[in-house]
């Protein structure tokens, strides 16, 4: 490892130490095979983030330079990282389990982690306006899940029933946890149609990701409707605005209205299968 120091008035001194990295902790290769590419525009510096791995116990997130080698291991507690944000001074921000995201600084120390308590995180979050996260959620207790048929779905109050259907916000300078959307508040009656799965869960709208488009506005991604859902006022009374997916799914919907007309011809929307 090599170091420059250099002083306010422009000195500067140049020290260089070998530094023993700790063994792996994880079971991911050390040097990956690399491959030269066609494009004539150089690699930049910085590091390849390999993320999403499903894990029920203590896993990692892995760092990868340009040569192949491994320069770092990042543990999360459960689950996945998913994606990550970077709040414009030094950190990042990612999920660590299905119930916590952490803030990493720029010396890899840990300096916050906020809890979803009974909401448990769904693949995708995104910063708002005011940097607060927004965070693609399931509920877990909740009296919001009474509505569904538990002697049907062979749970306890406790456990989880509908799923991927809700947008929360964790406000990141107090923690605090708040409910933004419930999709089933929107879509009643998609919702009212849906059937209890074999594994109990109500999996009616499975919302993947989200992309904040300023000024409470958000994209959302539904894999059980293949469709692209433009959200307004998500902070006030979220509003459909338009959605991108089939005309004969959502034939007597009630939303036929606000179906994208495509333009020439080409296959319909087809979102994630995650």
């Amino acid at each position: 490892m090599t170091l420059t120091c250099t002083a306010q008035d422009g000195a500067s001194r140049t020290s260089t130490f070998t530094v023993k990295t700790p063994a792996l902790k994880g079971e991911e290769e050390e040097r990956l095979a690399v491959t030269a590419g066609e494009s004539n525009t150089p690699l930049a510096d910085g590091l390849f983030a390999i993320l999403g791995n499903d894990s029920s116990k203590l896993d990692f997130m892995y760092l990868y330079d340009n040569a192949g080698q491994i320069c770092g291991e990042v543990p999360i507690i459960g689950y996945r990282s998913h994606r990550l944000l970077f709040p414009g001074d030094g950190s990042m921000i990612m999920s660590v389990s299905t119930t916590k995201m952490a803030q990493i600084n720029a010396n890899g120390q840990v300096v916050n982690v906020w809890s979803t308590g009974d909401y448990e995180l769904h693949h995708d979050y995104a910063f708002d306006d005011d940097g607060n996260l927004l965070v693609l959620a399931s509920h877990a207790g909740s009296e919001a899940d009474l509505d569904v048929d538990r002697a049907a779905a062979d749970k306890d109050k406790g456990e989880r029933v509908n799923v991927e259907d809700l947008v929360i916000k964790v406000d990141v300078t107090t923690g605090d946890v708040s409910l933004v959307v419930d999709l089933g508040d929107i879509f009643p009656d998609l919702k009212a149609s849906a059937k209890v799965a074999s594994d109990g869960d109500l999996d009616w709208i499975h919302i993947n990701t989200i992309q904040w488009l300023g000024g409470g506005t958000v994209l959302l991604s539904s894999r059980e409707t293949s469709t692209v859902i433009k959200l307004t006022d998500i902070y006030g009374t979220p509003t459909v605005d338009w959605l991108m997916g089939s005309p004969e799914f959502w034939t007597g919907s009630g939303f036929e209205d606000m179906l994208l007309q495509a333009q020439g011809d080409f296959r319909s929307t087809r979102v994630s299968t995650v």
